[in-house]
């Protein structure tokens, strides 16, 4: 009831218009870390989308409300609730301080769904809007475990349970890829790493499994970074969106609110890529890269940190 009082008050408080019809929508997925806010900043250069902010939060969004916290659906799945609340949300029918943060403008005809806790449901998603480009952001494991690690996550935002008994609370996950089950009984939940990297196996286990490379836009973290020019514009292009470079320049090198760390993105670019490389110890990489081949995802990437197999991109 809170959350229907306050997602009024805030539509009293910032009447803009969201009249992009459902399939207007694109979906952003990635682990969190990952760059997707910077990937959505790019695509929304021109201000022209409605970005909705994790709108798959249930605490703090009342259409997300009967959702687990980081949630797996298998796409045959037919819960009625859990889909007319996914459709509302695809359809921009959500509203909050929480999901428009970042959202300035009057009239919206598009809208970006960004959201860290979708990669498990992508799959269904896409089942229940079947023109929506998705788009899964891929960064660097040991990267992200390492930012992980500054900032303290794993733990449930407003909640009690670590992110991985979330994960294996969840049986028709289980169910469904067994392969978890027997991981879980070859590491150590207790230690940062191994969790971390079972946590990024789990979440890019399913996504890859469930979207053939045809139904989805793999935009790995590097090569935005590296080559953001020739990114963009197969980006743009898979989007069906106008490209300049000249006008997407500027917001490529703008942090972005999620940037905790504050890094420089020109400056810090090598650590940015390789920090995983000074932080972690050679028998650390070494256990994150077992943990990754019994995942099968240990040709992601290469011995330096960069995308490899073309199979997944």
């Amino acid at each position: 009831m809170k959350e229907k009082l306050d997602a009024l008050k805030y539509k009293l408080k910032s009447p803009f218009l969201d009249i992009g019809r459902p399939e207007e929508s694109i979906l952003l997925i990635g682990m969190g870390r990952s760059g997707t806010t910077w990937a959505a900043d790019i695509i929304n250069h021109d201000k022209s989308y409605r970005i909705l902010f994790e709108p798959f939060f249930p605490s703090l969004v009342n259409e997300a409300k009967d959702f687990a916290y980081i949630q797996y659906m298998n796409p045959a799945d037919n819960r009625a609730a859990l889909a007319a609340g996914a459709q509302k949300i695809l359809a921009g029918k959500t509203r909050s301080q929480w999901v428009d943060r970042d959202n300035k403008g009057i009239l919206y005809r598009r809208r970006i769904i960004k959201d860290i806790r979708s990669n498990l449901m992508a799959g269904w998603l896409k089942k229940l809007a079947p023109r929506l480009p998705v788009i899964q952001l891929i960064r660097h494991p040991l990267q992200v475990a390492c930012s992980w690690r500054k900032l303290g996550w794993g733990e449930e935002a407003l909640g009690e349970r670590s992110d991985f008994d979330i994960i294996m609370s969840q049986h028709r996950l289980l169910e469904d890829f067994p392969i978890i089950k027997k991981i879980v009984q070859k590491i150590n939940p207790d230690n940062f790493l191994d969790n971390v990297i079972f946590l990024w196996g789990v979440m890019h286990l399913v996504p890859l499994d469930q979207f053939p490379t045809d139904k989805v836009y793999r935009l790995f973290y590097e090569h935005l970074l590296i080559n953001p020019e020739a990114e963009c514009k197969k980006l743009f292009y898979y989007l069906h969106k106008e490209y300049s470079w000249d006008n997407v320049k500027e917001t490529v090198n703008r942090k972005s609110s999620t940037n905790f760390q504050n890094r420089n993105l020109s400056q810090d670019k090598n650590l940015l890529l390789h920090g995983w490389k000074k932080e972690l110890t050679g028998a650390e990489i070494e256990r994150a890269d077992e943990i990754l081949s019994m995942f099968g995802l240990e040709g992601v990437y290469d011995a330096d940190g960069l995308p490899a197999g073309k199979e997944y991109s």
